[in-house]
Order: C-alpha cells, then structure tokens, then sequence
C-alpha cells in the first residue's frame, strides 16, 4: 500500500472531519429521493443521520412544501441542472425550520445516479424578512389609512403622499401631485405677509436643522378654497437620501370653533364691563340723592349718617369703576384701590391737606368683586373711624394700612397713632354702627378681628383666600 494510499487516506479522513464540523447540513439523496447520506449537523433539528437514512426526503418537509420540494427535485433529475430553493422542515420537537439548499445532479454517463446538496438555515433570515414586511405593511396601512395628509418631500418636492393627502386637496391623481413644491398647494402668502415659498423653504431647513417643525399654515384647495392647518415635520434619512415627512391636519373647524369663542368673549366683556358701569352709575345717583338729602339736614348726628352712607356707597362705586377700566373683569389691584379710596375719604372728611397722612405697604395682590367690596368697606369704616376719632383735637396724625397675602391667607392691618379706641368699645353686634358693619363684613369673608391698644390703635383682621 504504499505511502501514497495512505496519504489519500488522511486527506479523506480531514475532508469527513471539516464536513461533520460545518453548521450546514451535507446530504446525498438517491435516485427515489431517499437520504443516502447526512453529515451530523442534521442533529440540530433533533434527527440523528441514521434515522433518516433510508427514508425519503419529504418526511421532514412541511406538507405544504412537499409539492415544491419534489418539482425541484424532479427538474434536477431531469436537466442535471444545479439550482438552490427555500424550503422549510419540522423539527423533532414541532418546530418550523427554514432552509436554503444548493443541489447538483450527478450522472453516469447520461443516467442520473444521486442528488447532493448541502442545506443552510435562514431561519433568522426570514423571521427579519417577515418582521420587515410586517412593519412596511403597518406603516402602509397608517399612511393610507391616516385621518391626516402624509406626504414626504425630497429636496423641498413631494414625492409620495397618502389617500388623505389627495381628497383634503382635492387632486384626483397622485401623478398631478408628485414633484410640487409646499407652495404651489398654498396661497401665495401666509398671515403674516410672508410669501408661502420663501417661507416653506425655511421651515423645511428648520426641519433639517432641529430634527422636526411644528407651525400652523394656510393651504389652497384645487377649487381655491383656503384652509388652516397644522404642519409637523420630520426629518429622516432613508437609503442615504435626506427626507421629510410632512403631517399636515386641517383645523379649519378649529379655527372658526375658535373665533365664535372669542367673538362670545368679547360679547361678554362688553356686557360685564357695561354691568359694572350700570351699577357705577346708579351708586353714584344714589351717593347723589343721598348728598342733595343731607344739605337739607340741620341736625350734626343726622348729617354724620347721611355722610357716612355716602361714603360707603363710593367705596363700592369704585370697585365696580375700577373693574370697568380694567382688563380683568375678576379682580381687582389693591393697591391702586386703596390709595383711590384713601384720598377720596380724606377730601370727603373735609380734613386739611396734610394733616392726616396715610401710609401704604400692599404686596402685590388683587381681590375677587366679592372680596374686594367687603374690603373697601371695612377700610372705608376703619380709616373713617380713625380720622373722626383718633385725631379728635391733634395737629398731625399717621395711619399705616399693610395688606398682604401669605400662603392662602389675607393679612389687613390698620394702625394709627391716635388716641386709640377706649376700653369697653369692641367689635360686634353691641357696638357702633360702624363696627357693627366691620364685624358683619370681618363674618362674611369668614375671617378674625384682632384689637390692639398698647399705643393708638392696630386693628388685625385675617381672612382666608377664594
């Protein structure tokens, strides 16, 4: 035997071996289609090569494959052709496997003797092949299917859109609307003046340049018909190509939805504001009548209720005043009121210039109407009070008002330096009239009422928020 036999021995055996070592499964199939022959990757599929030996090559094959699978097998036969096709198998345990073989005849002369082929899994190939054309097929039907236009532009030029895209425009075919600019289904400026083409080009480099755009914009129907929109761009690069995909959804319902509103509001505001300057007007007839009344009036105590009511009736006259002057019709600015009404009580109480002075510290803070009337009117009583009483027979006196808000509660202070209030005089129903009033209103804001007499007087009243 020489050294030569035994040399073609080793290289046999080293060919078997690399065989038996591949993943891909070699096979040899008879002239009837039966294994002849399976290299061991066969039992990656739960199958030992020498259970299939012997048995025809279909036994795996899925039922639904038989068919394929023979006509190849047949043609190979028949033409000696070689050729590859998919195919798929069961596994001992049940489950579907699918594979890639490149088969090649071999002959004796013209007689055909076996098949060889070797069998590659692609499984894993055709699970991502699958998945992928599940999701083209999602996103297909999203885009056709979507209530909004999708259209994708390339180099500022649509080159698809959806069914949504042609009926909200009202192009029949998709042809008369590939290759148009944004601008060519727009008016020829947006709102602001701006021309439709010049603008689109930025927003679209805007796109480009943060990654997506959110705008409103006005498109043209084909029948001339303009309506608002929102646009929302994407930019997306896709097989190298710099896209954009373009949502656009008409608001036109929106808008007019929109404008009704507001032209109610304003119907509105015109109301309220005429409600507050009604019942400005009728306060101020009221502190008239009550004024033409009172010079009629001799008697001093008289005189001093008539006085009194009217100034009350002013301190309300001039919330509602200042509600009809101001942009919100639902609170009022404190501290613009009570410097108002300050120097409305010191002219009313006929008090020289000068001789009273009062001092503000108000935080920034506005009322509701139906806080701030009820304030007015206890400051109206209380800087009232301490003018007639707490200065009875002085030169000179100083009254402080802080009005403040911490965390939900309402802090109103007044002091002055006069004589203060005497002992035995309190708040409530037992009272004056006038503290009669502050105890009632002090009620109504469900709030306390704190007296000080160390030095003058320093009336604490707290008061929770709306």
């Amino acid at each position: 035997m020489g050294r030569k036999q035994k040399t073609v021995r080793d290289r046999d055996l080293d060919y078997r071996d690399l065989v038996e070592d591949l993943n891909d499964i070699i096979y040899i199939l008879d002239n009837r289609g039966k294994f002849e022959y399976l290299s061991s990757a066969t039992e990656f599929y739960g199958f030992r090569p020498e259970e299939l030996i012997g048995r025809l090559c279909t036994d795996i094959v899925i039922e639904e494959d038989v068919p394929k699978v023979l006509e190849e097998y047949k043609r190979v036969r028949d033409t000696g052709k070689s050729d590859q096709f998919e195919f798929r198998i069961k596994t001992r345990t049940g489950e579907t496997v699918s594979l890639l073989t490149r088969t090649k005849g071999i002959y004796e002369g013209s007689r055909f003797k076996k098949m060889r082929g070797v069998l590659t899994d692609i499984t894993d190939i055709k699970n991502i092949e699958a998945a992928l054309q599940e999701s083209e097929e999602r996103y297909r039907t999203i885009f056709h299917h979507s209530p909004d236009a999708i259209m994708i532009l390339e180099n500022n030029r649509f080159v698809d859109g959806n069914e949504t895209t042609l009926r909200i425009f009202g192009i029949d075919r998709r042809e008369e609307f590939i290759g148009r600019h944004p601008a060519d289904i727009s008016p020829a400026s947006q709102p602001d003046g701006r021309g439709s083409r010049e603008k689109a080009d930025e927003m679209i480099a805007e796109a480009f340049e943060k990654g997506s755009n959110r705008f409103e914009w006005v498109h043209r129907r084909t029948n001339g018909e303009d309506f608002f929109a929102i646009v929302i761009l994407v930019a997306f690069r896709f097989r190298h190509r710099k896209l954009i995909q373009a949502v656009v959804r008409d608001i036109t319902s929106r808008k007019i939805a929109e404008e009704q509103l507001q032209a109610s509001l304003r119907e509105k505001e015109v109301l309220i504001r005429e409600i507050h300057h009604r019942v400005k007007n009728n306060m101020q007839i009221v502190s008239s009548l009550t004024n033409l009344h009172a010079r009629q009036i001799s008697d001093k105590e008289s005189l001093g209720i008539f006085q009194n009511l009217d100034r009350r009736i002013r301190a309300m006259a001039l919330v509602h005043e200042m509600l009809y002057k101001s942009e919100d019709f639902t609170q009022v600015d404190c501290d613009l009121y009570l410097k108002k009404i300050s120097s409305i009580l010191i002219e009313s109480l006929g008090l020289e210039r000068g001789k009273i002075r009062i001092v503000h510290t108000i935080s920034d803070m506005h009322l509701s109407i139906d806080r701030a009337i009820p304030s007015a009117l206890i400051i109206t009583e209380l800087i009232t009070n301490a003018c007639k009483h707490a200065f009875a027979g002085s030169e000179r006196g100083e009254i402080h008002i802080l009005f403040e808000k911490k965390d939900d509660t309402n802090f109103l202070i007044v002091s002055d330096n006069g004589k203060g209030i005497p002992e035995g005089i309190e708040f409530g129903e037992t009272g004056s009239f006038g503290f009669s009033i502050i105890h009632s209103l002090v009620k109504q804001l469900h709030g306390t009422i704190e007296i000080d007499r160390t030095e003058g007087t320093i009336i604490t009243i707290t008061f929770p928020d709306e």
